[in-house]
């Protein structure tokens, strides 16, 4: 007797190789002679020559557009910039101003309470 777990099994199995599918042909095979000049065929080039020219002017238009909104989108930045640093300049200068007028009504009040100490 032979212990059936040492023995090796076959992994593959003598088959013939699959066929090829080859479909059936339908219908009848005909020939067609085409002649220089006929005006009944499409003209590729003639047909697709507008169409061609419309989406070549939209892609341009469309560049041109997005050109002129970028330069704008800067040129806003620089005025915004250049606003915003005006303005900053001016609250800087009233501060100042206002500092300045602060400073002389304390002095005088300041010298109106010394006057008023001096003469009680």
């Amino acid at each position: 007797m032979i212990d059936e777990n040492y023995i090796e099994p076959d992994y593959y199995v003598d088959r013939p190789p699959s066929a090829r599918y080859i479909p059936n042909l339908e219908g009848e095979d005909k020939i067609v002679q085409v002649v220089d000049g006929d005006n009944d065929l499409f003209d590729f080039n003639l047909e697709s020559e507008p169409i061609l020219q419309v989406l070549i002017g939209k892609a341009l238009e469309s560049a041109q557009i997005q050109c002129i909104e970028k330069f704008e989108k800067g040129e806003h930045q620089k005025h915004q910039s250049t606003f915003k640093q005006s303005k900053e300049a001016k609250l800087m200068e009233t501060q100042r101003v206002e500092a300045i007028r602060f400073r002389k009504n304390d002095e005088i009040d300041r010298r109106n309470l010394q006057q008023r100490t001096n003469r009680g």
